[in-house]
Protein backbone atom coordinates (compact mmCIF):
# COMPACT_ATOMS: atom_id res chain seq x y z
CA UNK A 1 0.00 0.00 0.00
CA UNK A 2 1.43 3.35 -1.01
CA UNK A 3 0.85 6.37 1.21
CA UNK A 4 1.48 10.08 0.87
CA UNK A 5 4.06 11.75 3.11
CA UNK A 6 2.16 13.92 5.61
CA UNK A 7 4.91 16.57 5.49
CA UNK A 8 5.74 17.19 1.84
CA UNK A 9 2.99 15.36 -0.09
CA UNK A 10 5.26 13.06 -2.11
CA UNK A 11 4.65 9.32 -2.37
CA UNK A 12 6.01 7.24 0.53
CA UNK A 13 7.19 3.71 -0.18
CA UNK A 14 6.73 0.69 2.08
CA UNK A 15 10.06 -0.47 3.51
CA UNK A 16 8.78 -3.37 5.63
CA UNK A 17 5.56 -4.58 7.23
CA UNK A 18 4.50 -6.82 10.11
CA UNK A 19 1.28 -8.81 10.31
CA UNK A 20 -0.32 -8.39 13.73
CA UNK A 21 -3.44 -10.51 13.06
CA UNK A 22 -5.26 -11.77 9.95
CA UNK A 23 -6.86 -8.30 9.61
CA UNK A 24 -4.28 -5.86 11.04
CA UNK A 25 -0.63 -4.93 10.76
CA UNK A 26 2.06 -2.24 10.88
CA UNK A 27 4.14 -0.91 8.01
CA UNK A 28 7.21 1.31 7.89
CA UNK A 29 7.40 3.94 5.15
CA UNK A 30 10.04 6.22 3.65
CA UNK A 31 9.25 9.42 1.75
CA UNK A 32 10.46 9.35 -1.87
CA UNK A 33 11.44 13.04 -1.67
CA UNK A 34 15.14 12.99 -0.79
CA UNK A 35 14.92 16.59 0.43
CA UNK A 36 12.24 15.57 2.97
CA UNK A 37 13.58 12.20 4.16
CA UNK A 38 10.67 11.51 6.52
CA UNK A 39 10.27 7.90 7.67
CA UNK A 40 7.20 6.80 9.61
CA UNK A 41 5.20 3.88 10.94
CA UNK A 42 1.55 3.30 9.98
CA UNK A 43 -1.10 0.85 11.14
CA UNK A 44 -3.53 -0.82 8.76
CA UNK A 45 -6.73 -2.76 9.17
CA UNK A 46 -8.92 -4.67 6.73
CA UNK A 47 -12.40 -3.35 7.50
CA UNK A 48 -14.72 -4.63 4.79
CA UNK A 49 -15.32 -6.71 1.68
CA UNK A 50 -15.76 -5.19 -1.76
CA UNK A 51 -15.79 -8.47 -3.68
CA UNK A 52 -16.12 -11.79 -1.78
CA UNK A 53 -13.35 -14.39 -1.78
CA UNK A 54 -13.72 -17.54 -3.84
CA UNK A 55 -11.97 -19.33 -0.94
CA UNK A 56 -13.48 -17.76 2.20
CA UNK A 57 -11.94 -18.38 5.62
CA UNK A 58 -14.82 -19.23 7.99
CA UNK A 59 -12.94 -17.56 10.87
CA UNK A 60 -12.96 -14.18 9.08
CA UNK A 61 -16.23 -12.24 9.05
CA UNK A 62 -16.18 -8.87 7.30
CA UNK A 63 -19.10 -6.61 6.41
CA UNK A 64 -19.72 -5.65 2.79
CA UNK A 65 -18.66 -2.10 1.90
CA UNK A 66 -21.46 0.25 0.89
CA UNK A 67 -21.17 2.89 -1.80
CA UNK A 68 -18.12 1.42 -3.54
CA UNK A 69 -18.01 1.47 -7.30
CA UNK A 70 -16.90 3.45 -10.31
CA UNK A 71 -19.48 6.20 -9.65
CA UNK A 72 -18.57 6.70 -5.97
CA UNK A 73 -15.59 8.57 -4.56
CA UNK A 74 -14.12 6.50 -1.73
CA UNK A 75 -11.14 8.60 -0.66
CA UNK A 76 -10.26 12.27 -0.45
CA UNK A 77 -6.85 13.87 -0.30
CA UNK A 78 -6.08 16.45 2.32
CA UNK A 79 -2.56 17.08 0.98
CA UNK A 80 -1.98 17.73 -2.75
CA UNK A 81 0.03 14.99 -4.44
CA UNK A 82 3.45 16.04 -5.70
CA UNK A 83 5.47 14.14 -8.28
CA UNK A 84 8.72 12.44 -7.30
CA UNK A 85 11.95 14.24 -8.12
Amino acid sequence: MRLICPHCGYHANTRTSTKMSPLTGHAYYACSNVDCGHTFKAAFEIVGTISPSAMPNPAIVLPFCKGVGKNHKTMSKSIPLKESA
